[in-house]
């Protein structure tokens, strides 16, 4: 009987923390069944893809042309810290865009826009891009943005933010 002590109280422990979340925990968009919270800007097209994705089946798909532009944004809950934002992208015949602008990758975790790439162009498979953000004092939130600005198609997946040491 005393065994089942410690399991249920580890077990209403993590119950616990599961129900109230915290800042510092990993935040993911997996679009496993929709576009997963993001907002949608531009004037070119976006589509969810129920068939295809990274780990699973779902992701968000972006469709550039000429003169035009798409961006896939969301707001994450944050804590001040460091930060390691990790996405899943594939593309195909993405073309160089306007002063060499095609997949363009971005954030603003200290409150000002930090530019994390924008060249990405050409066809590949999946492929992760990471980087780190930083949030200061006194920021709540951050803002992760992907743009396409030139023809071609972009695939997202598994978009994660989770702090890093």
């Amino acid at each position: 009987m005393t065994t089942l002590r410690p399991v249920a109280l580890l077990l209403a422990l993590l119950l616990a923390s599961a129900q109230t979340g915290s800042a510092a925990e990993p935040r993911t968009s997996t679009f496993d069944r929709n576009a997963d919270s993001w907002g949608l800007w531009g004037d070119s097209e976006w589509r969810h893809v129920a068939g295809l994705g990274h780990a699973a089946p779902g992701c968000l798909m972006l469709s550039g042309a000429i003169g035009k532009q798409i961006t896939a944004h969301r707001s994450f809950e944050v804590s001040p810290g460091r930060y390691l934002v990790t996405a899943w992208l594939r593309a195909f015949n993405v073309q160089e865009g306007a002063y060499n602008q095609s997949i363009w990758i971005f954030n603003n975790g200290n409150g000002t826009e930090t530019t994390v790439v924008r060249d990405l162009k050409g066809t590949f498979d999946w492929s992760e891009v990471r980087f780190t953000m930083d949030v200061p004092e006194g920021r709540t939130n951050a803002t992760v943005w992907i743009r396409l600005k030139s023809p071609g198609s972009l695939w997202i997946d598994d978009v994660t933010v989770t702090p890093y040491d």
